[in-house]
């Protein structure tokens, strides 16, 4: 992904916000190679970072940015997930309320912290 980055031009802080948004991408599912994640995988981490994380509007837009060329770009599949999150993120709008903690069908991963910083 990086030579991909390079070659497109990217600026140095761009790159490692890119990066950075596809490495907490493969965080969040155990360090598991983002190229093997499906759709739907995707899906569910960006929604989890919107509801749950409660990413904030800009956050959002740099994360769907990264995700997007990654997956465009180095892996090349377009996937319409990644468009609709592109299109909310450039609406503007307010996090929807968190959602129950004890509903059974609530994803394992619902209560990872490994984006905290402090």
């Amino acid at each position: 992904m990086v030579s991909d980055l390079v070659v497109a031009g990217m600026a140095e802080r761009t790159q490692e916000a890119y990066l950075r948004a596809v490495r907490l991408l493969s965080k969040f599912y155990n360090n598991a190679d983002p190229a093997t994640l499906t759709e739907e995988q995707v899906k569910d981490y960006m929604l989890w970072v919107r509801h749950e994380r409660r990413a904030a509007r800009g956050t959002l837009k740099i994360m769907i940015g990264g995700l997007r060329f990654f997956y465009r770009r180095t892996c090349g599949l377009d996937w319409k997930v990644l468009e609709r999150f592109a299109s909310l993120a450039r609406r503007s709008f307010r996090p929807s309320p968190p959602s129950p903690k004890s509903d059974a069908s609530s994803p394992p991963f619902a209560s990872h912290d490994f984006m905290r910083t402090s």
